[in-house]
């Protein structure tokens, strides 16, 4: 029965590197865009809705039910979500 677990635990091990691998890449990228983005309006973008112009939302990167949901601002509470992307979509062993 030992034996018959380690296959599934290296599978759940790989995924959740996977993931975190996902959401730091994604989150590199957010960060990136912001910077350009804010760089050529020459102020901070996107901006936080009730909160000073000079505060920046920060970028946000989370799996949630199998899809990678980002954006940026706080979790449950964002100025800019983009469309959330099912990690399957992204394994190219898939088809």
């Amino acid at each position: 029965m030992q034996s018959a677990r380690r296959p599934a635990e290296r599978g759940a091990r790989r995924l959740r590197v996977l993931e975190a691998r996902i959401t730091i890449a994604t989150s590199s990228l957010l960060n990136s865009v912001q910077d350009f983005i804010s760089e050529e309006l020459t102020w901070p973008w996107p901006s936080t809705e009730g909160r000073s112009k000079t505060h920046m939302a920060l970028p946000y990167a989370v799996i949630e039910n199998g899809k990678l949901v980002f954006g940026y601002g706080e979790p449950g509470r964002f100025s800019l979500e983009l469309e959330p992307i099912n990690i399957v979509e992204l394994d190219p062993r898939r088809n």
